[in-house]
C-alpha cells in the first residue's frame, strides 16, 4: 500500500504516475511565517532601491557644487544610470528564461535567485558608500551611478517578477503584493529626502547614503534564511494552465458555472480561478484517480472551446494591444515620477527662488503623498474586483497637476501652485504603477518572462528618458518643459488606457454570450 497523500489509491498501478501535469505532487509549501518574511524581504529590497532614488534628487545641488558639474552633465549621468538599469532589466530577462527552461526540464533552481539578490544588495551598499564619500570626483560619481543602475535593474525586475509568479493564480493577492512592493519603494524614497534635509541642516554631510548602505548589508544577511524563490511557469504549460482554469470553473458544461469545484486538483491547491465571469476555489486536499481523469478531459474540452472562441491571431492582437497600453502607462508613470523627483528641487530653487532645505522638504512631501496613496491602494486592492477605475483616476489627477506645473509662472501664488502640482502628481502616480503591472494578468495575458520584461523595460525607459529630457531643457533655461512633458505624456497614456479598456470589455462581453 502506498502511504501518504494517495493512500486511497492503493488499487492503482504505475500507470497512475503517468497522469498529466495536473497530478504532479508539489513540494510542501513553506510555513506562513516564512511566507510573511519573504514578503517583507521583497518589500525591503524595493525600499532600498527607492531610498537611493529619493536621496539622489535633493542631493543634486550638493553634488554639483562638489564635482563642478553642470545640470546638463548631471542629467547625462542620470540618463546613463537609467540606461544601465535597462541593461540590468534585460539581464534579468535572460536569467528568467534560463529559470523557465530549468523548470520545464524538471530542474527548478529557486535558491540561487536569492543568492543573486544577496550579492546585489552588497553591491548596492558599496556604491552607496562611494557616492556618499566621493569628494570632488566626477568620475567616481559617474561609475557608481552606472554600476548601481545595473544592480537596480536586476533587483527591481527580479523582485517584481518573483511576486507575479508567486501569486500567478490569485488576482487579489497578486494585486496586494505588487502594490506592497511599490509602497516599499515609496517608503524608502520618502525617508531619505528627510535624512538629506537633516544632513544639510546639520553640517551638510552625506551620511544618508551611509544609512542606505547599512540597510542593504543588513538585508543581505537575511536572504540566505528565506525559502526558495518562486519560479516562472514552464513554457509548455502556459496554455494547459489557462485551459485548466477554464475547466475548473465549468466552461465545459461538466460543472455548474460560478460554483466551487471539488475535483481536488492538487496542483492547484488553494488557488482561485476566474474565467467567463465565474470563479472557483480548489479546496480538496485529496485527489482520486477518477477525479484526475475527469480533470484531464475537462482540460481537453476547455482547450477546444478556447480555440473556438478566439482565433490565435485575435488572441495575439488582444495581448499585444493590452501589453502595449500598459507599457505606455508604465513609461509615463515612472517617467513622471522620476522626472519630478529628480528635478523638483532645482526647479523650485531656480524658478521659485526657494531654498535647498525647503525644496528637500517638498521632495519628501512628494514622496510622502505617493507613499500614502500606494499604501491606501495596497489595502484597497484586496477588496476591489478590477484595477481599471483606479488607473483612470490616477491618470486624470496626474494630468491636471501637470497642467498646474506647466502654468506655474502664471499664478499669483506660485509656491502654493508648486506644492499643489507636486502633491497632485504624487497622488496620480501612486497606484498607476501597480495597476499597470497587474491588469494584463487580469485580462488573461500569460505573465511570461518576456511579457514581464516588456513591462519592466517600458518602466525603465520612462525613468531613463524623462529625467534626461528635463535636464537637457533645464540646461537651456527651459523650465516650463517639466510641466509640458508630463502633461503631453499623460494625455497619450489616458487615450491608450481607454482604448485598451474598451477592447477588454468587448472581449469579456463576447465570452459571456
Amino acid at each position: 500500500m502506498r502511504e501518504g497523500r494517495w493512500a486511497d489509491d492503493e488499487s492503482s498501478s504505475g500507470e497512475e504516475d503517468e497522469q498529466p501535469l495536473l497530478s504532479r505532487k508539489k513540494k510542501p509549501p513553506p510555513s506562513a511565517s516564512l511566507e510573511r518574511l519573504l514578503t517583507l524581504a521583497y518589500f525591503c529590497v524595493m525600499a532600498i532601491n527607492g531610498g537611493m532614488i529619493g536621496a539622489f534628487g535633493p542631493s543634486l545641488q550638493m553634488l554639483e557644487r562638489a564635482t563642478g558639474l553642470t545640470e546638463y552633465e548631471v542629467g547625462k549621468f542620470v540618463m546613463q544610470n537609467r540606461v544601465s538599469k535597462l541593461v540590468g532589466t534585460l539581464a534579468w530577462c535572460a536569467y528568467a528564461q534560463f529559470l523557465q527552461e530549468e523548470q520545464h526540464c524538471g530542474r527548478p533552481r529557486g535558491q540561487p535567485t536569492h543568492k543573486l539578490i544577496t550579492v546585489l544588495l552588497c553591491a548596492t551598499a558599496v556604491f552607496s558608500f562611494v557616492i556618499g564619500h566621493l569628494g570632488s570626483s566626477a568620475r567616481a560619481l559617474q561609475v557608481s551611478l552606472i554600476c548601481w543602475g545595473f544592480v537596480y535593474g536586476v533587483t527591481d525586475s527580479g523582485v517584481t517578477s518573483l511576486t507575479l509568479w508567486r501569486w500567478a493564480h490569485d488576482d487579489r493577492r497578486r494585486r496586494f503584493d505588487v502594490a506592497l512592493l511599490n509602497s516599499g519603494f515609496t517608503v524608502g524614497a520618502l525617508i531619505t529626502p528627510v535624512l538629506v534635509a537633516a544632513s544639510l541642516r546639520y553640517g551638510g554631510g552625506r551620511w544618508t547614503f551611509d544609512v542606505v548602505a547599512a540597510a542593504a548589508v543588513g538585508l543581505a544577511a537575511l536572504f540566505p534564511s528565506l525559502p526558495d524563490a518562486p519560479m516562472p511557469p514552464p513554457a509548455a504549460a502556459a496554455e494547459d494552465d489557462s485551459c485548466a482554469a477554464l475547466a475548473v470553473v465549468g466552461s465545459s458544461g461538466g460543472l455548474e458555472r460560478g460554483k466551487s469545484s471539488e475535483l481536488g486538483l492538487d496542483e492547484y491547491e488553494g488557488r482561485t480561478f476566474r474565467a467567463h465571469g465565474a470563479e472557483a476555489h480548489v479546496t480538496s486536499r485529496q485527489m482520486s484517480k477518477l477525479a484526475r481523469q475527469e480533470a484531464t478531459k475537462l482540460v481537453r474540452v476547455a482547450r477546444q472551446q478556447l480555440r473556438a472562441l478566439h482565433s490565435p491571431s485575435d488572441e495575439l492582437l488582444h495581448q499585444a494591444l493590452l501589453v502595449t497600453a500598459m507599457c505606455t502607462v508604465l513609461m509615463v508613470t515612472t517617467g513622471s515620477e522620476h522626472a519630478l523627483a529628480t528635478w523638483l528641487a532645482p526647479f523650485g530653487v531656480r524658478e521659485g527662488a526657494l531654498g535647498e532645505q525647503r525644496m528637500a522638504v517638498m521632495s519628501s512631501t512628494f514622496w510622502g503623498v505617493m507613499c500614502a496613496g500606494r499604501i491606501a491602494w495596497t489595502f484597497l486592492s484586496a477588496i476591489v474586483s478590477s484595477s481599471w477605475p483606479m488607473l483612470f483616476f490616477d491618470i486624470g489627477i496626474a494630468l491636471f497637476s501637470s497642467l498646474l506645473l506647466f502654468g506655474y509662472g502664471s499664478f499669483s501664488a506660485p509656491e502654493g501652485v508648486l506644492w499643489a502640482g507636486a502633491i497632485g502628481v504624487g497622488i496620480g502616480v501612486s497606484s498607476a504603477l501597480p495597476c499597470a503591472y497587474t491588469l494584463p494578468s487580469e485580462a488573461q495575458v500569460p505573465m511570461t518572462p518576456w511579457v514581464i520584461t516588456l513591462l519592466n523595460t517600458a518602466n525603465t525607459f520612462g525613468e531613463t528618458t524623462f529625467p534626461y529630457l528635463v535636464g537637457f531643457a533645464f540646461d537651456r533655461h527651459l523650465h516650463w518643459a517639466l510641466g509640458a512633458l508630463l502633461a503631453v505624456s499623460q494625455v497619450i497614456s489616458l487615450n491608450l488606457a481607454v482604448y485598451a479598456w474598451m477592447r477588454t470589455q468587448r472581449r469579456r462581453y463576447r465570452m459571456r454570450l
